[in-house]
């Protein structure tokens, strides 16, 4: 309900709402919208139009910058259940008495400093990111423009020094959302929060492929793309999330395993699986290194994972990939084991060594726990993460 102070509506097809549910074109633009419980629609159009667009949907958290109003349209937010909500008005309207979109578009000043890391100079210094992904308006400035003036979602907004762009089909969007193949390859993404989808194509394509969606704990490595496409990460509502890039693979053709397999990632005790004392550590940085065939991943692939001590037998072999350190623990050592996350959090996996993806068992966050079984004859299993992670076992 807006206050009797600005010049509301509460007629609309022969209806009389009980409250001033519509505010006017006038007094709407540039309002903020926030939604702090619940969700709601934000919808628009002329007081008897049979319908209105909505123009966006808002969960809880989110919020909207009211823009693209025609003269005489009314503004309403609405839902079928309640919702908690904050508003503030706009600043004094200039005196351009007409709306001309393209001439005022300045969206892209809402993109803060803090979707780009302080230290990203480029693809081969650019710190791993987590973040919230931002709400993103695409505006139409050229042609053709399919989905109307106006498109709305939430994306992550890659730094500028990685070469990113928000131009597609007509639109500028409010954030540099595109990053292209030749940054984005081997890109590992990690949804901490809510759910996205990666999306790939080329920038002017009338549609881009859906490469993975992700639900909170899923991790991506971007593979497959080709030299003209840029990748996106997307969603209607916000989500959080984490990212990394691969670094160049080393010049060194080989990789000696064990080279970073530090003495403390294995209790003195343990001579085996009888005699092998609780561990608790911290998860090192593993590097997965092509030596043979297939390597789908590319020439390196990277991420955090518990290594295993070297009198269980673990090994560090996967699809033509040699890790830095012993990671897959053989099954007949793995069956029953107890594995806690401490701090951060890691997905337990499971599968053959040259099988083309392993099966998530459970995913863990600080203070979850995992007994494991199920595991067949043959598979192995292994504890990782793209970010650093405490635990014990």
């Amino acid at each position: 309900m807006w206050p009797d102070s600005v010049d509301t509506v509460n007629n609309r097809l022969g209806y009389t709402t009980s409250a001033a549910a519509y505010l006017p074109a006038s007094e709407a633009t540039g309002t903020t919208i926030m939604i702090t419980s619940g969700t709601a629609g934000v919808y628009a159009g002329e007081p008897n139009a049979s319908s209105h667009r909505r123009l966006a949907t808002l969960a809880n958290g989110d919020s909207y910058v009211v823009s693209g109003l025609a003269a005489g349209e009314v503004l309403s937010v609405q839902s079928g259940n309640p919702f908690d909500y904050e508003w503030t008005t706009a600043q004094p309207p200039t005196p351009t008495p007409t709306f001309t979109p393209m001439p005022t578009f300045t969206l892209t000043s809402t993109f803060t400093p803090t979707q780009a890391p302080v230290n990203c100079t480029g693809p081969e210094d650019c710190g791993p990111v987590a973040d919230a992904a931002p709400s993103i308006t695409w505006s139409c400035t050229d042609s053709p423009c399919p989905w109307g003036a106006t498109d709305y979602g939430h994306a992550i907004v890659w730094p500028t020094a990685l070469e990113a762009t928000n131009n597609r089909l007509g639109y500028t969007a409010s954030g540099t959302v595109y990053l292209p193949a030749s940054v984005a390859m081997n890109l590992v993404i990690t949804i901490s929060s809510g759910s996205a989808t990666v999306y790939a194509g080329e920038p002017d394509a009338s549609s881009h492929h859906s490469l993975r969606t992700l639900n909170a704990g899923d991790t991506y490595v971007v593979s497959g793309l080709t030299a003209a496409e840029v990748l996106s990460v997307q969603s209607s509502h916000r989500f959080d999330y984490e990212w990394a890039l691969s670094q160049p693979p080393t010049p060194t053709p080989t990789l000696t395993p064990t080279a970073t397999f530090t003495p403390g990632q294995t209790p003195a005790n343990c001579t085996g699986p009888e005699d092998c004392e609780p561990v608790s550590d911290t998860a090192p940085s593993v590097t997965w290194t092509c030596t043979g065939s297939p390597c789908p991943w590319g020439g390196t692939d990277h991420g955090h994972a518990i290594v295993w001590p070297a009198a269980l037998e673990p090994t560090s072999n996967r699809l033509g990939y040699t890790a830095s350190s012993a990671v897959y623990l053989p099954v007949s050592v793995a069956a029953d084991t107890i594995i806690i996350v401490t701090s951060g959090s890691a997905s337990v996996y499971a599968g053959e060594p040259n099988a083309s993806s392993h099966r998530r068992l459970a995913t863990l966050a600080s203070g979850d726990s995992y007994a494991v079984s199920g595991l067949a004859d043959g598979e192995v299993l292994s504890v990782q993460s793209s970010h650093r992670f405490d635990y014990e076992w």
